[in-house]
């Protein structure tokens, strides 16, 4: 038994000593970014590998465009389940709720008066002083967008995740969309 021990052993070492690399061999280091970034995205002239943005800025970081007749439109996607929903705010009151998982969207009516905070949290300096970014690290984060117009007409996107450090408006303005979301 002892033989048959022994021999097992040597042959395991053995092959697993094959599995190794050459020593002469360097081994081949890839920045993540590299790693993952699709083989149709090439820097463009100027631009180093690692200077392009990352995933969650190209993803959802960009300002989206609005049609006139959309006040916000809030996304909340990610997490272990891989959420994907979207809520469309009208100018007219009308809220759509979309999700990857259902074909059907829904939707609720809302009166001017319960817009009101919406549209006025919108068009404050606070919401224009907002970075684009509020960044977090970690594994299944919920990454939450908000896309609207800011006091001056123009379009802006800011992008927050969860575990990310933000003013305290931003997160006043996340649970205000999560309020609207429950409603629909």
């Amino acid at each position: 038994m002892f033989k048959f021990a022994v021999t097992a052993l040597c042959l395991a070492i053995g092959l697993l000593a094959g599995c190794a690399p050459s020593p002469t061999s360097e081994p081949t280091i890839v920045p993540v970014e590299q790693a993952t970034r699709a083989p149709q995205q090439r820097p463009t002239a100027g631009e180093t590998p690692l200077s392009k943005p990352t995933a969650v800025e190209t993803t959802t970081g960009r300002d989206l465009p609005l049609a006139p007749d959309v006040l916000a439109i809030y996304r909340k996607s990610g997490g272990f389940a891989g959420l994907d929903e979207t809520l469309t705010v009208y100018q007219g009151g009308l809220i759509e709720l979309s999700s990857r998982t259902t074909t059907e969207n829904k939707s609720i009516k809302l009166d001017e008066p319960m817009l009101q905070p919406l549209r006025r949290m919108l068009e404050s300096q606070e919401f224009a002083d907002l970075e684009p970014l509020y960044r977090a690290v970690g594994a299944d984060l919920i990454t939450y967008s908000i896309s609207a117009r800011d006091r001056n007409g123009n379009m802006k996107t800011v992008v927050t995740m969860d575990g990310a450090t933000y003013p305290d408006f931003l997160g006043q303005l996340i649970q205000m969309f999560e309020q609207l979301r429950e409603l629909v």
